[in-house]
C-alpha cells in the first residue's frame, strides 16, 4: 500500500537542481549586465543535470532495496490549492498538493531524463561553443529538464499538466532557437500548435475524471483521497462505459500529440530545425516519451476499456509502418532519424495497446540510448561536414534533384566519411545495429519483446498486427543501413566530405558512452534484462505475463535472420567501389526503392500529409477566421460600436439646435415643459 515518506524529502533536489541552473543562467546575466563565461554557463547547466542524476541513482537504490509495501511512496512538499465541498449544491471539494510520487516507473524516467540529458548537456558544450546564443541555449535546456522531471514525478494530473505544458513551451523555444531563420520559427509554431490540440484532449479527460470520480491523484497521498491507481475498478463501476472510454480517448489524444503519433505526428520531423542536441533531447530522453509515460501511469484505467486499448494498439502499429516507409527515401540525415523516432514510438504504443506496458517502457529505455547516440552522432557528422564546407567553399558539382551543395545535413553531400571520423562512425554503426534489432545489441532484446507480444496476439487470430510490426522491423533495417552507407561508405560526394575531420572530446565522450549502453543494455547477464526489468516495474505497470522462452527464442532468431538479409541487400544496393574519387553529380539522385514509380513519388513527398493539413486545416482555418473577422468583428462588434457613436452624433446635432442663445427659445422650452407636467398631472388624477 502506498505511503507518505518524509525521509525521501531529498527527492525534490532532482527537479530543483535544473531549476537553479535555469535561474542562474537566465537571470544572473541580465543583473550582472554581461553574459557569463561560456565554460561557466555550460558547466553550471551540465553539473546541475548530473547532480540530479546522482540523486536519482540514490532514489533508484532505495526503491530497488525496498520491500513490496514500500516500493511506492509520496513525498509532500507544500499545499497548492484546497477547495472545500458544498454538499447542498453537490460540489466536490478537492485538495491538490505539490507532491512527488516515488515508484519504479518515476525513478526509471528520472534516470533516463537526467542520465541521457546530462550527456546531451556535456555534448552541447562542444557543439554550441561558437554560437552567440550559448548561455540562452543552456538556460532553455535546464528549463526543459526541470519541466520533464516535474511531469514524471507528479502524484496528480494538475501538477503533471504543468510539466506537460512546460515541455511544450521549451520545445517551442528550442526548436525555434535559430529565430533568424523563418523555417525555424515556422517549425516552432507548428510544434506548439499541434501539441496544443492534444493538450485540449488531456484537459477534457481531466474534467471528466474529476467530475465522475472526484479524484485527480494517482495514488493516495497527503490529501487523503484514494487515488485512481488503487480505486480504478470502483471508479469505472461508478460511470458508464461510454464515459470511461471517452475520457481515456481524450487523454490518449494528448499522448498522440506529445509522442508524435497519427494524426498529430507532423510537428516532429520539422523540429529538426532546432540545434542537433535539442533533437537528441526531444527524441530520446524527454518530450516524446511523455505520452508513453502517461499511458503507463494510468494503465489501471486504460486496461478496463477494450476500445481504448485497441485504439492505442492500432494507432501505434499504423504509425510505426507509416513513418518507417517515409524514412526509406529521406536524404536529410536528421529527418531519417526523426521518422525513425516516430516509428519506434509506434512500437511502444503498440506494446501498451497489447497490455504489456513493461515491454513498452523497456523499449523507451533502450531507445533513449541508441537514439541519443544516433542524433549526437549525426550532429558530429554535420559538424565535420559543415566546417569543411566553410573551409573549402565547395561548389565542385552543380545541384541535382533539388540538392543544395552547401547543406551539411544532406547525405548526398557526404559519403566516404568512415576513415575521416572513425569514432563517430563506429558509435553510429553500433547504435544502428541496436535500432535494427541485431543481437547482442540492446534493441534486439526490447524489440524482440514487443514483436513476441504481438505474436502472442497473433495466436488469437490477429495475424495482421504482428505482420505489420515485423514488416516495420525490416523497413527500419533498410533505411538505417541506407543512412550509414550513404554517410560513411563509398566515395566522398563533395570536397567537404573528403576534408571532414573528427569532433572534439566533449562531443565524442557522450557519443561513446551512449554507444556502449546501446550495446549492453538488455543483456541477460545484467540487471537490465527484460525479466528483471518487468519485475522491477510491476508495482507501477502491472505484472507481465510469463512468456514461452523456446517460442520467443525461435521467433527472435527468425526475425533476426530476416533483418540480416535486408541489411545485406541494402549494403550491396548502396555500395560503391570508387573510394578515392568524387562521385558524379547524377549519383546523388534518389534511386527508386519500389515499383511502381508513383509509390516512390508518394513516399518521397511524405504522402502529402502536410499539404493536406495545410489545405484542410490551415488554409480553411484562415478563410474561416477572415469570415469571422469581417462578419463578427467589422460588421458586428464594430458595427454596433460605430452605430452607437453615429446615433449619438446625430442626436447631438439635433439637440444643439435648441441651444441657440435666444431668450425667447428658452422661454418657449420652459412653457412646453410646464404644459407637459400639467398634462401628466391631469392624466394621473383622471386615472384615480
Amino acid at each position: 500500500m502506498p505511503h507518505s515518506d518524509p525521509t525521501l524529502l531529498y527527492a525534490w533536489l532532482i527537479p530543483l537542481f535544473p531549476l537553479v541552473g535555469f535561474l542562474i543562467n537566465g537571470f544572473l546575466s541580465p543583473i550582472a549586465g554581461k553574459p557569463l563565461p561560456k565554460a561557466l554557463a555550460g558547466g553550471l547547466a551540465t553539473v546541475a543535470v548530473f547532480s540530479s542524476f546522482a540523486v536519482a541513482v540514490m532514489l533508484f537504490l532505495h526503491v530497488l532495496s525496498a520491500d513490496a509495501a514500500h516500493k511506492q511512496a509520496t513525498v509532500f512538499l507544500a499545499p497548492w490549492m484546497h477547495v472545500p465541498s458544498i454538499a447542498a449544491e453537490g460540489v466536490h471539494g478537492f485538495t491538490i498538493n505539490f507532491e512527488m510520487l516515488i515508484d519504479p516507473l518515476s525513478v526509471l524516467m528520472m534516470l533516463i531524463i537526467t542520465g541521457v540529458g546530462g550527456l546531451i548537456h556535456l555534448y552541447s558544450m562542444g557543439y554550441m561553443a561558437a554560437d552567440k546564443g550559448y548561455q540562452r541555449f543552456f538556460t532553455y535546456l535546464n528549463l526543459f529538464i526541470f519541466f520533464m522531471l516535474l511531469l514524471v514525478t507528479s502524484n496528480n494530473l494538475p501538477m503533471l499538466f504543468i510539466g506537460w505544458e512546460g515541455v511544450g513551451l521549451c520545445s517551442y523555444l528550442l526548436i525555434g532557437f535559430f529565430y533568424e531563420k523563418k523555417s525555424a520559427g515556422d517549425a516552432a509554431k507548428k510544434a506548439f500548435i499541434v501539441n496544443r490540440i492534444g493538450d485540449v484532449g488531456v484537459l477534457i479527460g481531466m474534467f471528466f475524471l474529476f467530475h465522475y470520480f472526484g479524484t485527480l491523484d494517482f495514488i493516495t497521498g497527503q490529501s487523503g483521497v484514494t487515488g485512481m491507481t488503487e480505486a480504478a475498478p470502483a471508479l469505472v463501476a461508478a460511470a458508464s462505459t461510454t464515459v470511461v472510454t471517452t475520457l481515456l480517448l481524450m487523454i490518449f489524444l494528448g499522448c498522440t500529440g506529445k509522442s508524435a503519433q497519427i494524426p498529430l505526428y507532423t510537428w516532429l520531423p520539422d523540429a529538426m530545425e532546432g540545434p542537433t542536441p535539442v533533437s537528441a533531447l526531444i527524441h530520446a530522453a524527454t518530450m516524446v516519451t511523455a505520452g508513453i509515460y502517461l499511458l503507463s501511469r494510468m494503465h489501471t484505467l486504460f486496461i478496463l476499456s477494450d476500445v481504448a486499448m485497441v485504439t492505442i494498439a492500432v494507432t501505434g502499429i499504423a504509425t510505426a509502418l507509416f513513418a518507417a516507409s517515409i524514412g526509406l527515401m529521406q536524404n536529410d540525415i536528421k529527418r531519417v532519424l526523426a521518422y525513425s523516432t516516430i516509428s519506434q514510438l509506434g512500437y511502444m504504443f503498440a506494446a501498451c495497446g497489447a497490455g504489456v506496458f513493461a515491454a513498452g517502457m523497456f523499449h523507451v529505455m533502450t531507445h533513449a540510448f541508441f537514439k541519443a547516440c544516433l542524433f549526437l552522432g549525426s550532429g558530429s557528422v554535420i559538424h565535420a561536414v559543415e566546417h569543411a564546407m566553410h573551409a573549402a567553399h565547395d561548389n565542385d558539382h552543380a545541384p541535382a534533384d533539388g540538392l543544395d551543395p552547401n547543406d551539411p545535413q544532406d547525405m548526398r553531400n557526404m559519403g566516404g566519411l568512415f576513415p575521416r571520423i572513425k569514432v563517430t562512425a563506429v558509435c553510429m554503426i553500433a547504435a544502428t545495429a541496436a535500432i535494427c534489432g541485431i543481437w547482442p545489441f540492446a534493441g534486439y532484446y526490447s524489440k524482440d519483446e514487443i514483436l513476441f507480444r504481438d505474436w502472442a496476439t497473433m495466436v488469437h487470430g490477429d495475424w495482421l498486427f504482428w505482420g505489420v510490426g515485423f514488416l516495420t522491423a525490416l523497413l527500419t533495417a533498410f533505411y538505417m543501413v541506407r543512412m550509414v552507407m550513404k554517410t560513411f561508405f563509398g566515395a566522398p560526394r563533395t570536397t567537404a566530405a573528403k576534408n571532414a575531420h573528427e569532433s572534439g572530446p566533449l562531443m565524442l565522450i557522450p557519443i561513446g558512452v551512449l554507444a556502449v549502453l546501446s550495446l549492453i543494455a538488455g543483456w541477460p547477464i545484467l540487471p537490465l534484462n527484460f525479466e528483471k526489468f518487468s519485475e522491477f516495474l510491476a508495482p507501477s505497470v502491472g505484472v507481465t505475463p510469463a512468456a514461452n522462452p523456446l517460442v520467443e527464442s525461435e521467433l527472435g532468431l527468425g526475425t533476426l535472420a530476416a533483418i540480416a538479409l535486408v541489411i545485406v541487400y541494402c549494403i550491396f544496393r548502396y555500395r560503391s567501389t570508387k573510394n578515392n574519387e568524387l562521385m558524379a553529380p547524377d549519383a546523388r539522385a534518389n534511386r527508386a526503392f519500389l515499383s511502381p514509380g508513383w509509390l516512390n513519388w508518394a513516399i518521397l513527398n511524405k504522402y502529402f500529409v502536410d499539404e493536406a493539413y495545410n489545405f484542410w486545416f490551415v488554409r480553411q482555418g484562415k478563410i474561416f477566421s477572415q469570415w469571422l473577422w469581417r462578419k463578427f468583428d467589422l460588421e458586428g462588434v464594430d458595427g454596433i460600436v460605430n452605430g452607437v457613436g453615429a446615433l449619438t452624433a446625430w442626436s447631438g446635432q439635433r439637440v444643439r439646435r435648441f441651444q441657440n442663445g435666444y431668450v425667447r427659445s428658452y422661454a418657449f422650452s420652459m412653457v412646453v415643459g410646464i404644459l407637459l407636467v400639467l398634462i401628466g398631472c391631469l392624466v394621473g388624477i383622471g386615472h384615480k
